[in-house]
């Protein structure tokens, strides 16, 4: 069956944001009476005639399209406000902040059997707004003003008063119209509220591994902060600046710590540990991996020494070329296992010197 030009006026309306309104009135032409219906739409107004008041209604919205066809209407229309009795007076305009609410709740089951969802739950936002402002929530009244069109093509129309406020909103169901007051109130309240609890939701859906990610380097820098203004302030570190003998294995140690500590991050440490736990079992990856993380968080060279004893066995000397030096060996009857064994003495060696 085709749809009239009440419920194409009607669907068309609800799409660019507003509702169309009729009023009749009728006069007698020689001797016949004659209806006038005038509908008006955003700002466009126009009228139909005809027998009955069916006929000018129809010939109404059949104007009204031919209107809306040829000029382009604003998505946004001011709703009309009913003067009630003054229930609430300390209503504030544009609050700088309305509190956070939870997230889209869906709606479902209207009379006509269809699925509502909305983005955020505005009857809820507009009560916890109200409770803020110590504004007792009873006093927000929803009324359904008025439902039109076929039985499963209905739209109904709610209306929404908080003291001498009010708003409109119309849908396909009465939960959307409630909903769709509900927002125009809050942003009657606070135009920023929509913007804001979008933003909201963006920070929602922000990527959780980049987020996880960010925390973990921060919590990184502070480790490495705290430990400076730690090596800074104790007494221990005092002394080293004021007396300092890099040929004592007491200063030696110290010194190094002082130097080197706050330059070795917390997983730096946890790499090396992994590989000494592991030992004798080797991970050729991880070693070379490590090695090259320490000379360039140290940025110092690691000098590598190979020599031949009288057994045949290979003995690697490792040299890490910082202030001070720390030399460690390997030894072993294959070139790499000694060489990783003299690694593993030289992150043991930063290990102990660092703790």
């Amino acid at each position: 069956m085709a749809k009239s030009e009440i419920n194409l006026l009607q669907e068309l309306s609800i799409k660019r944001g507003f509702m169309p309104i009729y009023n009749f009135s009728e006069k007698n032409i020689n001797y016949k009476k004659q209806f006038i219906c005038n509908v008006a739409c955003a700002e466009l107004t126009t009228h139909g005639t005809g027998s009955t008041k069916k006929e000018a209604k129809h010939n109404a919205a059949r104007n009204m399209l031919s209107l809306l066809t040829n000029h382009k209407i604003s998505l946004s229309v001011v709703t009309p406000q009913i003067v009630t009795s003054p229930i609430v007076t300390n209503i504030l305009q544009n609050p700088e902040q309305i509190c956070n609410t939870s997230s889209s709740v869906p709606f479902s089951k209207d009379n006509s059997n269809k699925q509502f969802t909305v983005e955020h739950n505005y009857i809820g936002m507009l009560q916890e707004f109200c409770q803020q402002r110590k504004i007792l929530t009873k006093d927000i009244q929803y009324d359904l003003i008025y439902d039109e069109g076929l039985p499963h093509m209905k739209t109904f129309t709610v209306r929404v008063s908080l003291g001498s406020l009010c708003e409109r909103g119309t849908g396909q169901c009465k939960k959307s119209a409630k909903q769709e007051a509900a927002k125009k109130m809050l942003l009657h309240l606070n135009p920023n509220i929509i913007a804001n609890k979008n933003a909201d939701t963006h920070i929602n859906v922000y990527d959780r591994e980049t987020l996880e990610n960010n925390i973990r380097e921060l919590v990184e820098k502070l480790s490495e902060n705290a430990k400076s203004i730690y090596l800074k302030c104790t007494k221990r570190t005092n002394v080293i600046g004021q007396e300092i003998n890099p040929l004592t294995l007491k200063d030696f140690h110290m010194l190094f710590e002082k130097n080197y500590s706050n330059k070795i991050t917390y997983c730096m440490k946890q790499k090396m540990q992994i590989v000494l736990d592991k030992y004798p079992r080797e991970d050729p990856h991880l070693m070379h991996e490590i090695r090259q993380d320490i000379k360039q968080v140290l940025k110092v060279k690691i000098q590598q020494v190979t020599a031949y004893n009288k057994s045949q066995n290979y003995l690697i000397c490792l040299r890490l070329l910082s202030n001070p030096c720390i030399t460690q060996f390997g030894i072993d009857e294959n070139r790499m296992v000694a060489e990783y064994r003299a690694m593993c003495n030289l992150m043991r060696a930063i290990l102990i010197f660092i703790n």
